[in-house]
């Protein structure tokens, strides 16, 4: 049985890397400018997608750990065991973020209340979840907190709150483009319909629900902020 590192020639460790760095700008790329057109015909692409990255990367990191076990398979059970010991935290974490994304448990945009916080998911992460908490802040709790904690989804004291923003640019801007500024907004709700309306060459109208309130004026700022970037 061979232990040596040096037999692992530079070339297999630089296509794996480049693998490594395929996958994540194809992903990136997927995410950005085809999930928002998809999401206006599939309204659950955005679990979905999340879904097929995580098979992807578990698939990518049980071959590369196959292919260094078939290599030296002394160094690479003691890095292995290292690796999750010193990190267990963590990859606890990414182990209860995993079943979180899988089970729909809990979903973006959900309102949901606990023993330490209520308020509404930004983002799910594999690690750690955003929740926006009803004075507006930006609270990142543990994945392992939510997986092990009771979580409620009180229903709210007011029905969802539809707001209409018009938009007006300089530049004769595709459709396309108003609904990935609306999907990409954090304060509107990914669980409600979007619509679009171009009223005219420069002016459009979206019509969305805000996932809170407090939320609109945020929300008119971002069109704002990414509709003047693009006059």
């Amino acid at each position: 049985m061979n232990y040596l590192l040096s037999n692992i020639t530079l070339f297999r460790f630089a296509a794996y890397l480049a693998a490594a760095m395929l996958m994540y700008l194809l992903f990136r790329f997927v995410e950005r400018y085809m999930v928002p057109l998809l999401q206006k015909r599939i309204e659950s692409i955005n679990p979905l997608f999340a879904k097929l990255q995580i098979v992807a990367w578990l698939s990518f990191g049980v071959f590369l750990f196959a292919s260094a076990l078939a290599q030296f398979t002394l160094v690479t059970l003691i890095v292995t065991a290292l690796i999750l010991i010193l990190g267990r935290e963590y990859w606890k974490n990414i182990f209860a973020g995993t079943l979180i994304k899988f089970t729909n448990r809990l979903n973006e945009g959900d309102f949901i209340s606990t023993d330490f916080i209520q308020g509404t998911i930004m983002k799910i992460f594999l690690s750690f979840t955003e929740i926006r908490n009803e004075k507006g802040e930006s609270v990142i709790v543990p994945n392992t907190s939510l997986h092990d904690c009771v979580v409620t989804h009180p229903k709210r004291a007011h029905d969802p709150n539809i707001c209409v923003f018009e938009l007006r640019t300089k530049a004769n801007l595709r459709l396309e483009h108003f609904y990935q500024l609306a999907y990409n907004c954090p304060y509107l709700s990914a669980n409600q319909d979007i619509s679009v309306e171009k009223t005219s060459p420069f002016e459009a109208v979206i019509k969305a629900t805000i996932i809170d309130d407090s939320f609109k004026d945020r929300a008119n700022r971002y069109f704002e902020m990414y509709i003047g970037d693009d006059i």
